[in-house]
């Protein structure tokens, strides 16, 4: 997530992101302490799993970062009374069913499973 936000062309997404802190050391760091112990417990398996996560879900909407800077440009303007919050839970609710939808339909690759 480090730098989440490059992809992103439009300027004012790109502030909508580096405001909230996607990707910045600050926002990373708590992570870390979080899961090191267990990162370095797992060691190289950790790494391919988590590769092999990425590798599927990449190109599906919920890696979307612009996605993330669109609302939170939405919710600014929420706060500031400039939009109705029900549309925006509306569209959560809608964005929420369509990437359950799509994770699911997700084809895993199973490797050596035992029998």
């Amino acid at each position: 997530m480090k730098n989440a936000g490059r992809s992103v062309e439009n300027k004012e997404e790109q502030k909508a992101l580096s405001n909230i802190g996607i990707g910045t050391p600050a926002t990373r760091a708590p992570l870390l302490k979080r899961y090191s112990a267990e990162t370095i417990s797992l060691g190289k398996a950790k790494s391919e799993k988590g590769l092999q996560v990425y590798g599927l879900v990449k190109d599906k909407k919920i890696a979307n970062v612009q996605m993330t800077a669109e609302w939170e440009m939405v919710l600014d303007r929420i706060e500031k009374g400039e939009l109705n919050a029900n549309q925006f839970i509306n569209d959560i609710q809608h964005y929420t069913a369509e990437i359950t939808s799509e994770l699911l339909s997700l084809s895993i690759p199973q490797e050596n499973i035992p029998h």
